[in-house]
Parts: C-alpha cells; structure tokens; sequence
C-alpha cells in the first residue's frame, strides 16, 4: 500500500498491519524536492505520482532489497505547460494511456510509453483536450476499460463530463444537484454506465 499524507509525504505500508515500512524522501526525485505529491495511481510494475508544478513521477517495483515490498524511483517529467498540479490519474487497463486532471480544470491523456521514455528537457507533455471546460481541479477521472473513453469531475463547477480521448470531444456533460456536487466517479469496462 502506498499513501500520499497533506503534508506531502508518501508513504509505504505493510498490507497486513497497515504500518508505515518506509517514506519516500524525494518524490519526484532530488532535482524537483520543491514539488509535493498530490495523487497517485497504481500499474503492473509499481505507481505513478502526480503532484504540484505539472510533475509526474514514476515508481517500480524493487524486490531485490529482501525487505519485503519495496519500490525505486525511475524517473519524473512535469507533463504542463502551465505548471499546473495533477490533481487526478488513470491509466487505461492495457497500461497504454495515462489520462491526467489538473488543477486548471484542463483534462489530458499521453501515451504512457512517452512517460517510460527519456525525455531531453525534463518534460513530456500531455495532450491537453479539454482546456476551459470544466471550472476548476479535476480530483477524479476514470478511463472504460474497453472504449477510448473517459470521465472527469469538476470539483468546482459540479460537472461531470464524458470524453472520447480519440478525438478529444466532450459526448455528454451532467450537472450535479445543487448543494450536493460529485466528488468522485468511475466508468463502467466498456463505458455505458457512470
């Protein structure tokens, strides 16, 4: 289990009494220390941190230390151009798209691959989409499973919006009752429930 604190610390925990085993000391790595962590999403070989300043960083699997569960840093790219904090991640269940929510409101998807991959100026820059549509962070997406699909919450606005990420249109928007905004979603594998 890994844990993103408010005080910007991430954390290990032993799955069977829920204690810390270690704290990640840099987690976008010791070039980007003024950066704090802001969400953070699993895969198949560790996790993925979004944080503060448009930053990413990617985390793998280490079992070599013989300590149990232990992860290392792989690499962090800030993936916005306006350095604005990732507030929201999913990652499509062929690990092959990496949808992204932002503090701005913005809403965008890479090629997790790019993510993988060394980048030459500490950036590899998301597909931003959906620029000015929603008012506010985005805390919550979810990525169907089987359909280039996804949902996104505005925190502020109420609204819940479902995009093709193909082509990178907004298909249907709900708003929430008033007094009573959305907070959190997920979309159905072949995205016909929300």
């Amino acid at each position: 289990l890994v844990v993103c604190t408010a005080e910007g610390k991430v954390r290990v925990l032993c799955a069977e009494t829920l204690s810390a085993t270690s704290t990640l000391k840099a987690p976008f790595g010791p070039e980007r220390s003024g950066a704090m962590p802001v969400c953070l999403r699993f895969y198949s070989q560790g996790f993925i941190l979004g944080g503060t300043e448009g930053m990413i960083s990617v985390w793998e699997r280490d079992d070599a230390t013989g300590e149990g569960l232990c992860f290392r840093f792989l690499r962090a790219t800030r993936v916005a151009k306006s350095k604005a904090a990732v507030m929201g991640i999913d990652i499509s269940s062929a690990e092959e798209t990496l949808a992204l929510g932002f503090r701005s409101g913005d809403v965008g998807t890479m090629p997790f691959a790019n993510l993988l991959a060394e980048s030459r100026n500490g950036e590899s820059l998301c597909s931003v989409f959906a620029g000015g549509f929603h008012a506010g962070p985005i805390p919550c997406l979810d990525i169907a499973a089987h359909r280039p699909m996804l949902v996104s919450v505005g925190k502020r606005d109420g609204l819940i919006r479902i995009w093709n990420y193909t082509t990178r249109t907004c298909e249907m928007c709900w708003q929430g009752e008033p007094g009573d905004p959305p907070i959190a979603v997920a979309m159905h594998p072949f995205g016909y429930f929300v």
